[in-house]
């Protein structure tokens, strides 16, 4: 029995490009394996990846903060260079990334057991907090924007055969050029405001200006792969759901419509 549903995951067609799973993903293997691609969060229980299919497993790692629901946060709590709290998401720690510690912990640990467990590639997450943290404080986190970029150069250097997605940082990209695969940008056309905790529509000047920003990248990196989420779920944003898909697509962009917690498969 297992095999056949081994077989018909094989053989499923590939109808989509990608989709962002957050949930525990092990009574949707049917589902997320319609997709060519799939970022998962790694720490769910006795998570394993199904072996065969040419879905492609791509797992979440937050590079710029660490969440203190995390298997090794004990040993992390109270360390000098974890900074302080992240107000939008208050389980998020945010770090600094020149830590030899932290990188060592992504490096010799995290990273190497994602590899053995068997996905493909890595989602980086918290991208821009080095930057934000350096612009609060130029003196105190000194260096944090290029000590980001060369954290990821030497996961490319270990890991060669792994795809790297940058998620929400187009300015790491603009640093990191052929290193990474793919940017996904969230909330180009629909975003989620944190203040009134719903979807609202970006401004279309800010919008265009980041279409000129993605559109630039692509022509000086044509390699790089451009992905959206956007934050329209439900009935009630159907109107900026459709409009947010139109933009994306109209790009060529493979686009995903999510609540904001990426716990929901779309229909």
């Amino acid at each position: 029995m297992v095999a056949l549903v081994l077989v018909a995951l094989w053989m499923r067609p590939r109808g989509r490009d990608f989709v962002v799973y957050y949930a525990n993903p092990q009574v949707h293997w049917e589902e997320l394996s319609r997709y060519r691609h799939v970022v998962l969060e790694p720490d769910h229980a006795g998570l394993v990846l199904p072996r065969v299919g040419p879905t492609v497993w791509i797992a979440y790692v937050s590079l710029g903060e660490v969440n203190t629901n995390r298997p090794w946060w004990p040993e992390l709590e109270g360390r000098p260079w974890v900074v302080e709290a992240n107000p939008d998401w208050p389980e998020a720690r945010r770090v600094d990334v020149r830590a030899a510690e932290w990188r060592a912990l992504l490096l010799e640990r995290q990273i190497p057991a994602l590899v053995a467990r068997g996905f493909g590639g890595l989602f980086f997450d918290t991208v821009e907090t080095p930057f934000y943290l350096e612009e609060s404080d130029p003196v105190r986190f000194a260096g944090s924007g290029e000590a980001l970029v060369t954290l990821v150069q030497e996961i490319r250097r270990r890991w060669p055969q792994l795809q790297l997605w940058v998620n929400n940082s187009p300015r790491a990209v603009e640093r990191l050029g052929k290193t990474v695969d793919a940017l996904v940008v969230e909330g180009l056309t629909a975003t989620w405001d944190f203040r009134v905790e719903r979807s609202v529509a970006v401004d279309t000047a800010a919008r265009e200006a980041q279409l000129r920003q993605l559109r630039g990248l692509q022509e000086r990196f044509p390699g790089l792969e451009v992905r959206a989420i956007e934050y329209a779920w439900g009935e009630e944003n159907g109107a900026l759901a459709r409009r947010a898909r139109r933009v994306a697509e109209r790009e060529g962009w493979p686009v995903q419509v999510a609540p904001i917690g990426l716990d929901r498969l779309q229909e």
